[in-house]
């Protein structure tokens, strides 16, 4: 009697742990854990950070991550990863491994995902992928930002005479 036990590509886990507060115009780092049964056998995988309301910056130069020639569009709303598990668990579970910055004045709800597809122990078969999504829903907190006047040119006008300023509102 023979037993053939065929190896299972089992999917990636990911835990986004939510920060304690993300500031308006202040980038927040974010701590990410990935893992995966199969995860040192050198499987393959692509993991890909997205956020409509601001962008990452994967830190790069990480000792066993992936190499900065493997992050793409990074500092984007969309950076890509490629390598091993472990390059990628590695480079996102880095203390500062992934900044997130919320767009300009952005403070209200929104968004950010971690998708990672793992090709399995055959690299070349698609039957065996195995793809993992990770959503943190999140909300900014507003800052009160500094209001801003700006004269477009100097004015030269004769005392006790008044001028008239365009802008957004007429001054006199």
């Amino acid at each position: 009697l023979t037993i053939t036990i065929n190896p299972v590509n089992d999917a990636p886990v990911i835990t986004i742990t939510p920060p304690a507060q993300i500031i308006e115009d202040t980038p927040v780092s974010l701590q990410i854990s990935v893992d995966d049964a199969e995860i040192n056998d050198g499987v393959q995988w692509t993991a890909t950070l997205h956020s409509t309301v601001g962008t990452f910056t994967v830190l790069t130069g990480i000792n066993g991550g992936v190499p900065e020639e493997r992050i793409t569009d990074n500092g984007m709303g969309t950076v890509v990863l490629t390598g091993t598990g472990t390059e990628i668990k590695t480079t996102l579970e880095q203390t500062d491994g992934v900044i997130f910055q919320g767009n300009k004045d952005f403070a209200t709800s929104g968004q950010l995902s971690l998708t990672i597809l793992d090709s399995g122990p055959d690299p070349v078969a698609t039957d065996d992928d195995e793809t993992t999504l990770a959503v943190l829903n999140f909300t900014v907190s507003g800052v009160n930002d500094a209001p801003e006047i700006v004269i477009p040119v100097q004015y030269t006008v004769n005392e006790d005479t008044s001028v008239s300023i365009e802008g957004p509102g007429n001054l006199q």
